[in-house]
């Protein structure tokens, strides 16, 4: 504590006077620790266990680890996110609603089959499906209502409806009429 203190009025003393906006520092060294402080950033010693006497503000190097650390208070040690987050860095019910941002979640961010069918709940617009083709498999379709142009089925049949009757065409005949 006392070699600290004596280590703060020497920095103190050296730069008393000096304005910060025109002092050019290329390698600044305290101790036995090295730090460069360069135009475009700053290239801290690499520490391989966390530093005893804490102040609210250090940051520091894990070169062990590859953490950045530092301590907002002086006394909790907390580390600073230096790649993606992966799911696993994430503690279970972490991620609420609350804390995604409206919009963040889109398309490109969910992997190709993701969306489970549990997670589809309720009625899916026509809008949702789209133009293209709606493949059931060997699954049943159930609805109310079903507004569609004509219908084309294999083998050449076709549903028309127009406004007098509903028409069962076969190979561009018509073989069965329903009137309105």
């Amino acid at each position: 504590m006392v070699l600290r203190k004596l280590k703060e009025r020497l920095v103190n003393w050296l730069l008393n006077g000096v304005r910060i906006n025109e002092l050019k520092v290329v390698k600044l060294k305290i101790g036995n620790r090295t730090i460069y402080i360069l135009s475009d950033r700053i290239r801290l010693a690499g520490l391989t266990s966390d530093p005893t006497d804490l102040v609210a503000g250090d940051v520091w190097l894990r070169s062990d680890t590859g953490k950045i650390k530092y301590t907002p208070d002086g006394s909790a040690v907390s580390e600073m996110a230096t790649a993606p987050i992966q799911s696993g860095d994430i503690a279970d019910g972490a991620v609420t609603t609350a804390k995604i941002a409206d919009g963040a979640v889109t398309t490109a961010k969910i992997a190709d089959g993701a969306v489970t069918d549990a997670k589809i709940t309720g009625p899916i617009s026509p809008s949702k499906i789209g133009q293209g083709n709606l493949n059931l498999g060997t699954g049943k379709l159930t609805c109310g209502q079903v507004q569609v142009g004509d219908i084309l089925m294999k083998y050449g049949w076709k549903i028309v409806e127009t406004e007098r009757e509903l028409l069962f065409i076969k190979n561009g005949k018509v073989v069965y009429k329903i009137p309105a």
